[in-house]
């Protein structure tokens, strides 16, 4: 017999096989139990892989970094933190998506669900945590009147880093220079536009307020003696972690707090508040970096509320405001009527 016709002869036996076993699935598909089937006894299920006590062995081994979190509470008026922020808006931004197997941290491995198709998955609900928290964070370093920087030094987002700073009143660089923070005052000499009059402070004058000293005439004398008073961020937010390494370790150097996107081929360990998910897609990135603005203009919109309810409370009595009308006052309208009164009982 010729080999082509055995070969047509196994194949048409292994199509029947396969159809026939394909109809018995079907019969047993259609098959309905009736309602009074005995059921599965306990005997013929799954028996654990390990006795409960040594379960709990080594389910006591493992680090509380590696264990699955819930995600927080949902945001109410108590906890006005990512209002109206779900896991469907991260997913839909892309935050889910990370890097290649092969490319990976293992200080990551906390953040990673899992794999498919060679690339690994970021737990959003470990992001979701870290996000509402770094959201928190920048909120209250506003309201505080602190600086914020935003850094990204990547063209792409180039745009997204200034929109961001912008919209919040804070301040933003395109592409970091080596020493802006612990060798502020050398890399601030060496730039082109250095001007001496606005960065360089007279020497402090015992009783007398920094900002009643005018610094006009003082660049001549003080330009190579004084050192540049140049004020630091009190917090750093790096859109594109990888490519400011740099800034973070003059951060951590500084002991500036830093909030940045971690990818899973970055090290969470050197960012104080690291927000687990994809720095390479756009929108993601314009997701994080518009939340995080956000909640810096609502921290500067808490300090300004702060500070009119300030000036408009009223004194009280002895106060030293200069008001007329007030025993014991500072003004001289005050001291006018005290005088007027005891010449009067003369």
């Amino acid at each position: 017999m010729h080999p082509s016709s055995q070969l047509r002869r196994h194949l048409l036996l292994i199509l029947r096989q396969q159809a026939c076993l394909h109809t018995q699935i079907q019969q047993q598909r259609n098959i309905q139990i009736p309602s009074n089937a005995p059921h599965i006894s306990k005997s013929l299920a799954i028996p654990p892989a390990y006795p409960p006590d040594v379960k709990a062995r080594l389910d006591s081994l493992i680090p509380p970094s590696y264990l699955p979190t819930p995600s927080s509470n949902p945001p109410t008026s108590e906890n006005p933190d990512l209002p109206n922020i779900t896991i469907k808006h991260l997913i839909a931004s892309g935050l889910h998506l990370g890097h290649s197997t092969d490319l990976w941290h293992p200080n990551m491995l906390p953040y990673i669900y899992g794999s498919r198709l060679g690339i690994h998955i970021i737990n959003l609900e470990h992001t979701i945590t870290h996000l509402r928290r770094a959201v928190h964070v920048t909120r209250e370093i506003a309201a505080a009147g602190g600086k914020i920087l935003f850094v990204g030094t990547r063209k792409a987002i180039h745009k997204i880093t200034y929109d961001a700073a912008v919209s919040c009143g804070g301040f933003y660089t395109l592409s970091w220079v080596g020493g802006c923070i612990t060798n502020r005052e050398r890399v601030l000499r060496r730039s082109s536009n250095f001007d001496p009059d606005k960065v360089i402070q007279p020497p402090a004058v015992p009783g007398v307020d920094d900002m009643d000293v005018s610094t006009e005439g003082m660049s001549g004398v003080l330009g190579s003696k004084r050192q540049p008073v140049v004020h630091v961020p009190d917090l750093i937010i790096c859109l594109d972690y990888p490519n400011t390494f740099w800034a973070v370790h003059e951060a951590n150097q500084a002991h500036i707090p830093v909030v940045a996107i971690c990818d899973t081929d970055c090290d969470p360990t050197r960012v104080q508040y690291p927000i687990a998910g994809n720095d390479d897609a756009v929108s993601s990135v314009e997701f994080v970096a518009g939340l995080l603005s956000r909640a810096a203009s609502e921290g500067a919109l808490m300090r300004a509320r702060k500070s009119v309810d300030r000036f408009m409370a009223p004194k009280g009595k002895g106060s030293r405001g200069g008001r007329p009308g007030f025993v014991g006052g500072g003004g001289g309208k005050s001291g006018n009527y005290g005088r007027k009164s005891d010449a009067g009982r003369q």
